[in-house]
């Protein structure tokens, strides 16, 4: 009986069941507190020097609903709770709150800007073309001395 009685605890525990299915019923100070207890181990783990610990903690940090629900919460209720984010989604209800929390798992990649962006034979390319030009350009003309001297502050 005993056995039966800890996995229906067991259940009970792990089971989606007690969480609320609508935004204004989530206890946001048990979110709170729950989460607070999370950093409190992975700090104590890493006093400890437990490493494997720490990331098994940081892994229940991340995909637990409590830190989900008070991410949320932080997005929704700033000065930029009216801007969308990457997805283009704006969470401006609560049904797509709960569904944020519940459901959405997955990474939004962010599209790549006009600026900057290079594939990694293009960062190759640019690191290759640097190598062979040692001494030229800016870096080259700190080293030789031209530059402004950064150890003495005679001119300021």
């Amino acid at each position: 009986m005993k056995k039966q009685q800890r996995s229906k605890a067991k259940a009970e525990c792990a089971s989606s069941a007690k969480h609320s299915n609508t935004w204004k019923e989530i206890d946001f100070s048990k979110c709170e507190c729950k989460v607070r207890k999370l950093q409190i181990r992975i700090a104590k783990a890493q006093k400890k020097k437990r490493y494997n610990k720490v990331r098994a903690l940081q892994h229940l940090l991340v995909t637990s609903y409590e830190a989900k629900a008070l991410a949320v919460r932080k997005v929704t209720s700033n000065k930029g709770k009216r801007t969308a984010g990457v997805d283009h989604v704006l969470w401006d209800t609560d049904a797509r709150k709960v569904r944020i929390v519940f459901f959405e798992t997955e990474r939004v990649q962010s599209p790549p800007t006009e600026k900057g962006q290079h594939t990694q034979e293009e960062r190759k390319d640019e690191t290759a073309r640097d190598s062979n030009h040692e001494g030229q350009g800016y870096a080259g003309s700190l080293s030789d001395g031209i530059g402004t001297s950064y150890g003495n502050n005679s001119g300021c």
